[in-house]
């Protein structure tokens, strides 16, 4: 049976365990925007391609960045308090971390939602 208690056992299989289904999903966007860029690419032309790969996929980036930073460092905090037996502390941080990536989520969902209109006005799309 694997244990999933990352402060018991040897350091290095226990990072390792937890580092490559880190790689493997960063691995999978890169792979889904390099598939994207080809079937955008052969499919829709040139002028698609770098509506796809230029501007929307720096924002995804941005976005899939900001979120993988915030839960980093959430999860320095519910290390924390998992390490000193704190379970309430743990619960409260956990559920304000999930709260709070929820939050920003619909904002920013509500506008890109609302801006989505004007922007595409702007650049001339019909």
């Amino acid at each position: 049976m694997v244990s999933n208690d990352l402060t018991t056992g040897t350091v290095w299989k226990k990072l390792m365990g937890f580092f490559f289904p880190i790689l493997l999903g960063m691995l999978f966007q890169q792979l889904y925007n390099t598939v994207d860029a080809i079937v955008v690419g052969r499919f829709l032309g040139a002028s698609a391609l770098a509506a796809v790969g230029g501007s929307a996929s720096a924002i995804t980036n941005m976005i899939i960045g900001f979120f993988t930073g915030l839960n980093s460092g959430a999860t320095v905090l519910i290390a924390q308090h998992f390490g000193a037996n704190d379970r309430d502390g743990l619960s409260r941080v956990l559920h304000t971390a999930i709260l709070f990536c929820l939050a920003v989520g619909l904002m920013i969902t509500a506008f890109g939602i609302s801006i989505a209109p004007m922007a595409l006005r702007l650049i001339g799309n019909p």
